[in-house]
C-alpha cells in the first residue's frame, strides 16, 4: 500500500514540475524569471507541493519554487486573480465559481480523485 501512495505521489510531483515549468514560462510580470510561485492550502489534496519540498525535488534546481500557503480555496482564487502565483493546488469548487465570475483560468490536471485540480 505505501508503494502505491509513493509511486502516486511522485507521479503527481512530476505532473507537478512539469506544469510549472510550462505554466511558469509566460508571466512576463514576474519580478525573478527563475522563480515559480506555487499556491496551495492544507488540504489533503493539495499536499503534493508540501511534500515534493519536503523530498528535496526542488533542491538543486535552476528555478527556486516558493511555496505560499493560504487559508482557502477562496483565498487561493483571489491570489490567482492578482496574478499574484503561476500554478496553484486547489478544490474544483473555487476555480468554477471564479471561472463562472469571469476570471480565466484554466485547470491543467487533477491533483487526486477527490476534487482538487492544478491550476
Amino acid at each position: 500500500m505505501k508503494s502505491k501512495l509513493f509511486r502516486f505521489l511522485s507521479v503527481m510531483v512530476i505532473i507537478t514540475l512539469i506544469s510549472t515549468l510550462f505554466i511558469g514560462c509566460g508571466n512576463a510580470e514576474k519580478k525573478d524569471p527563475n522563480v515559480v510561485k506555487i499556491g496551495t492550502n492544507r488540504a489533503l489534496g493539495t499536499v503534493t507541493p508540501l511534500l515534493a519540498q519536503k523530498l528535496g525535488y526542488f533542491e538543486g534546481k535552476d528555478i527556486k519554487f516558493e511555496i505560499v500557503e493560504f487559508a482557502d480555496g477562496t483565498s487561493v482564487m483571489e491570489a490567482m486573480a492578482a496574478g499574484e502565483l503561476d500554478i496553484a493546488f486547489c478544490g474544483i469548487v473555487p476555480v468554477a465559481t471564479w471561472v463562472s465570475k469571469g476570471i480565466d483560468m484554466k485547470v491543467v490536471a487533477s491533483a487526486n480523485g477527490g476534487g482538487h485540480v492544478i491550476l
